[in-house]
This record gives structure tokens, sequence and C-alpha cells, in this order.
């Protein structure tokens, strides 16, 4: 698939000037996360939001997948068709919308500290150099493929990578984002939860989730 992005030499004259203060860039990923018994990987769209001050991420499931399942006459579990999976940080804050066993939850944690290794080694994404990064995260190994550039761009929790993040998947083959194309916009980023709601704790959100996933234990390294 061609990559389409709207950035790089055009958008490094913008991140030099004023202008930087109030630009919000938008990234758009194609993610991927293997089911069990499934087929095939289930398709979403996710987006990324950030500013100098806050990273709005949202994944949805792709319209063509849920048509490719409703043509599949699958039954799936949990009907997720017009849930959208946010992740709202902060510098130090991260607060989290979630759906697990059917329920949703609302969740907040500190910000992950990711370690990354950043190896030696490049290859070639849509006539562009990627640099290597791989990090070991909540039980998984991740590698990250990105273009260094002075505009910080990454999927899901992978803050830190300095560059854009073309291509970010976990060694087991279970996720995977890549990227479609960078769009920039004047306006402001709003956190999407309402400021009386209450959420659950890291390790609230670690139980939940290993139940959800039937696993005895999701190592997320919480610090509360």
């Amino acid at each position: 698939m061609k990559l389409k992005i709207i950035l790089l030499s055009f958008v490094l004259f913008l991140v030099s000037n004023e202008l930087h203060a109030q630009l919000t860039f938008h990234a758009y990923y194609k993610f991927t996360e293997v089911i069990p018994n499934a087929n095939e990987p289930r398709q979403y769209n996710a987006s990324i939001l950030k500013n100098k001050e806050y990273v709005l991420y949202t994944h949805k499931v792709a319209p063509s997948q849920m048509e490719k399942e409703n043509l599949s006459n699958s039954k799936r579990l949990v009907d997720d068709s017009d849930f959208e999976y946010k992740i709202f940080m902060t510098q130090d804050k991260v607060h989290i919308h979630d759906l697990l066993q059917g329920k949703d939850y609302y969740f907040e944690e500190e910000a992950p500290e990711i370690t990354y290794e950043f190896i030696d080694e490049t290859k070639e994404f849509w006539n562009k150099t990627a640099h290597k990064a791989t990090t070991h995260f909540r039980g998984r190994d991740y590698v990250i493929w990105y273009e260094k550039n002075d505009v910080h761009i990454s999927p899901w929790k992978f803050q830190g990578i300095p560059g854009v993040v073309l291509e970010a998947y976990s060694t087991d083959n279970i996720f995977r984002w890549s990227l479609e194309r960078i769009d920039t916009e004047m306006k402001k980023i709003k956190s999407p939860f309402a400021e009386n709601l209450e959420f659950l704790s890291c390790k609230e959100y670690s139980r939940l989730t290993a139940k959800d996933k039937n696993q005895l234990e999701i190592n997320f390294e919480c610090k509360d």
C-alpha cells in the first residue's frame, strides 16, 4: 500500500516556527489483531491526535471488517461494532476507555516508562529510511520501525520514539500498527472523558484484562 504522508519537509518548516504551539498532527494507522480461532487478523482504523501537550489515541473496528464478519455470519461474543477504544495521555497521566467482557470501563494510570533499545539496523519503507527499535512492555516484545524526525508520532502507548513510527508489531504477531498517512490541523485536543468520571486503578485494569482474555496474569507494572 502506498504511504500517503502530508509531512516531512513541509512539516519541518512548520515545527520550526511559532505555529508549533497550536499545531496538531493527525496520524492514521491500520491496526490488526490476531483473534483466537479466527481465520485471519481483525482490522481496526486507528487514529492519533498529538500536540505539544496531549496525545489522543483511538481505534475502532474497520467498516470493511464488520462487513466481512456480517457476511460470514460470525457470532462474536461481544458486539463492539460501535465501540471506540480511547487513550488520552498527558505528561504524567493516562486515561483509558476499554470494553472488557462486554462492559465499558474507565481506567487511570501513571504514564508508563517504556525503555527502548535502538538497533543499528535500517530498511526501506515506501522510499523512506526506517530505523529499528525494540522494547519489552507488559509481557510482550515489540519491534518498531520509525523514520527519524523532529516530529514524534507513535501509536498506542509507544511514546518516546524519536521520529514517526511507520510500523510497530509484537514479536508474537498478535498486534501490528501500520502508518497510512499524517495530516496537520490547527485545533486543540480535548479529553474525551467527563470531568466527574470516576476511573478505576491500573491494578484493576490488569485484573479485568486478564479475566477478559482468560489469562491468569497480565503484567501491567502498575505504579499505583
